[in-house]
């Protein structure tokens, strides 16, 4: 568990052979915001409950996510942002939202495509 963790920096994490990010940042508690936009998850088949219990997140940037592997259960999705706050921002490529993950999310989520310069 990362309860006690208020800050992170993944900007120089190797995801590219990562193959499950269930959990990855559960009951993270502390953490206000989160930018894993530098992850490769080309490869990723399962992100359920992936930011579960991290009740103080107000921003997830999850801009470069490649969601075009993840196992085809609308259960994985729907738990993915499970008991975070109900108005995160989550900053997303275009075609994310089009695909699997929020079109499957029971809460409000503001979701907006970043643009950056």
């Amino acid at each position: 568990y990362c309860q006690s963790l208020k800050e992170l920096n993944l900007s120089n994490f190797d995801t590219s052979i990562v193959a499950n990010m269930g959990s990855m940042f559960g009951r993270c508690s502390k953490l206000t915001s989160l930018d894993i936009s530098n992850f490769n998850t080309s490869l990723v088949k399962q992100m359920q409950q992936m930011f579960f219990g991290s009740i103080n997140l107000g921003y997830i940037n999850l801009y470069n996510f490649d969601e075009n592997n993840l196992n085809g259960y609308t259960y994985y999705y729907q738990n993915m942002f499970n008991k975070i706050p109900e108005n995160v921002v989550v900053c997303i490529i275009r075609n994310f939202t089009e695909m699997k993950i929020f079109p499957k999310i029971n809460k409000k989520i503001n979701i907006f495509y970043c643009i950056f310069l």
